[in-house]
């Protein structure tokens, strides 16, 4: 477990990204826009996002500066914490939680998760928020139909809904597919074929291609990991 601060100008943007590790970033100065296959969140000062491992995520740094504390866990901390999912949380008291998680990390952060309801991500505004949340819903659900749904030709669609979430409406869906699939190698019991099946793949193989080339690692290698 490390903790480590970072600064960010107004304007920089950190392009979608992953870390196979899990972590928490907690803003202490400023704000900024979060986005993602999660959604779209505005986290300011005081607010605590917690990523599970291979999370996919970009940030906009567009209203000034910024100051963040960030917190790696390892996959056993971070599984003794109960982080397998993507949050944002209001911790209580920050001056004091800020003590507590430079102190001990996995208390503050275990205490936290336990007392806090996740914040929601930022109210749909337009029909691109409403084409991530369908295919949020159901990853195999046609990017064409959904774009002549939203009056827009799938073309216009992908190049809008790349600039507000970091990545196209194929590949969105995409890690819909992916996510399902880490979950279940870190928690289930099922065989690889199964959990393929499961997450939308043709099949072993195809859940294989995807997850090394998205983590680097076989779905055998991230199931030892994770777990």
């Amino acid at each position: 477990m490390s903790v480590h601060e970072t600064r960010h100008a107004l304007g920089e943007c950190i392009h979608p990204h992953r870390h196979e590790q899990s972590y928490a970033a907690l803003v202490l100065e400023g704000a900024y826009e979060e986005a993602g296959p999660d959604g779209v969140w505005r986290v300011e000062a005081g607010d605590l996002i917690v990523h599970p491992p291979f999370h996919l995520h970009l940030n906009r740094f567009g209203v000034g500066n910024a100051r963040v504390l960030n917190v790696t866990l390892t996959h056993g901390a971070a599984r003794w914490i109960g982080i397998d999912h993507y949050a944002v949380l209001r911790p209580r008291g920050a001056d004091q939680f800020l003590r507590r998680l430079t102190r001990d990390a996995g208390s503050a952060l275990g205490e936290t998760m336990e007392e806090c309801s996740p914040r929601s991500a930022r109210e749909p505004r337009d029909w691109l928020d409403g084409f991530a949340i369908a295919l949020r819903g159901d990853p195999l659900m046609s990017i064409a139909s959904l774009a002549r749904a939203a009056g827009v030709t799938p073309t216009h669609a992908a190049r809008a809904f790349a600039r507000r979430f970091g990545q196209t409406p194929a590949a969105f869906r995409k890690e819909q597919r992916l996510r399902i699939a880490l979950q279940a190698l870190a928690h289930g019991e099922q065989s690889l074929a199964e959990v393929a099946i499961a997450a939308g793949y043709a099949d072993q193989a195809h859940m294989t291609r995807a997850l090394a080339a998205a983590t680097g690692a076989t779905p055998a290698k991230l199931r030892r990991a994770l777990h």
